[in-house]
């Protein structure tokens, strides 16, 4: 028997995805909302990649990795 909160998380967690696939439906109509997700997209490795390595011990300036991650996002929002 599967408690009634377990399905309610479920039931969540599933309408979190179908409104997740929406927003990025409807972001995506524009060709200009098209190319600054591409190009936000290639900002997002490098910049957590700094973050992490940082965090991690290695060389990294955390600094750089945070202003590429947060060009990135920006890079996200709906222009048009």
């Amino acid at each position: 028997m599967v408690e009634s909160s377990t399905i309610i998380y479920i039931d969540s967690y599933f309408y979190l995805i179908y409104k997740f696939i929406k927003a990025l439906k409807s972001t995506h109509r524009h060709p200009v909302n098209k190319i600054l997700h591409c190009i936000g997209a290639f900002m997002y490795i490098p910049g957590i990649g700094l973050i992490s390595g940082s965090l991690n011990g290695f060389q990294t300036n955390p600094v750089n990795g945070i202003i590429l991650w947060s060009t990135a996002v920006g890079l996200f929002f709906n222009w048009t």
